[in-house]
């Protein structure tokens, strides 16, 4: 009974593993009130070295809209997935 046990997770494992080398890496960054001041944008004043380096290897995304223009409201509707109105948020 404990081998079979074993071998069953043994299994699970695999097979988790492999499904999971299967899905794209994803790294998704929101930060309220930033705009688009940083190097990789073409901000000349400002020192971003490691975000410069993670866009260089990345996707840039150079048009990026929200749903509300106030950070509370747009951070919520980023976060539920829920579609802002005037009765909520």
């Amino acid at each position: 009974m404990h081998w079979t046990s074993l071998l069953s997770v043994l299994f699970w494992f695999t097979i988790a593993s492999v499904a999971a080398s299967d899905r794209p890496n994803v790294l998704f960054i929101a930060v309220d009130d930033l705009r688009p001041e940083l190097k990789c944008y073409g901000a000349s004043q400002i020192h971003s070295p490691n975000i410069d380096r993670l866009a260089n290897r990345s996707m840039l995304f150079e048009r990026a809209y929200c749903m509300v223009p106030t950070c509370g409201a747009s951070r919520s509707a980023m976060m539920t997935s829920i579609r802002p109105a005037h009765n909520l948020f």
